[in-house]
């Protein structure tokens, strides 16, 4: 089996991993070389926009540590950040600010970040 490989809407066992909180698997794949910053999803999102979603703080730390982008965009203009916004990850929206995660989508000011 390849570890590489996509279904047919080109979610990769990276992607699983994230969604069920493998971090086993996900170091694993880190250590396998899975590139953090590609995707096979028309959409365009990347394991580390997956990650803003589920509001875990050390899954998204072992990504962006291992080089995931946490400014990257997906097809169109969210990031990470944006992401979290979006599904009120309010923790999340905080450690990507710490981090120097940026909104692409909605205003960069420390009242947007607050009200979230």
């Amino acid at each position: 089996v390849d570890l590489m490989e996509t279904d047919s809407d080109g979610v990769s066992a990276l992607d699983m991993a994230i969604k069920f909180k493998r971090k086993d698997v996900i170091a694993f794949c880190i250590d396998k070389g899975f590139d953090l910053n590609a995707t096979k999803r028309k959409s365009g999102i990347k394991p580390v926009m997956l990650a803003a979603c589920f509001s875990d703080m050390e899954m998204m730390q072992m990504l962006l540590d291992a080089g995931g982008e946490i400014n990257a965009v997906d097809n169109v203009g969210m990031s990470p950040k944006d992401y979290a916004k979006k599904l009120g990850q309010k923790k999340m929206i905080e450690y990507l600010h710490e981090r120097g995660g940026k909104f692409n989508m909605y205003p960069e000011d420390q009242e947007s970040i607050s009200r979230t």
